[in-house]
């Protein structure tokens, strides 16, 4: 069976803060680890670690601009292993620090 996507996407954005795995993401779609894959990579052309990544980036960019919550809070709870991590991968997606971005 195809992946639903939106309910995956879901899924991720209600558990950002936990280690969320392939094989379990395929698992409750009932579908393989290698079938999800093909569908993630067609539909958005990444992977599914590279699209719940973008998924918790984009969540900790809410956060930012939404919230007065410090940035060490931000990243655990948008599940990167710590700040610098999260930095590090922010800075790649968005051209500029967390830091940064809560002032723009």
């Amino acid at each position: 069976a195809k992946p639903n996507l939106e309910r995956l996407k879901t899924y991720i954005q209600e558990n950002l803060n936990q280690k969320l795995t392939v094989t379990e993401l395929a698992l409750l779609e009932q579908t393989t680890t290698q079938s999800l894959q093909k569908t993630v990579r067609a539909e958005f052309g990444q992977s599914v670690y590279e699209w719940a990544s973008n998924l918790r980036l984009e969540r900790s960019l809410e956060l930012l601009r939404g919230t007065p919550l410090n940035l060490a809070t931000i990243a655990i709870d948008c599940g990167f292993a710590n700040q610098s991590h999260w930095t590090r991968l922010f800075r790649r997606k968005f051209g500029i620090t967390p830091g940064k971005a809560r002032h723009n």
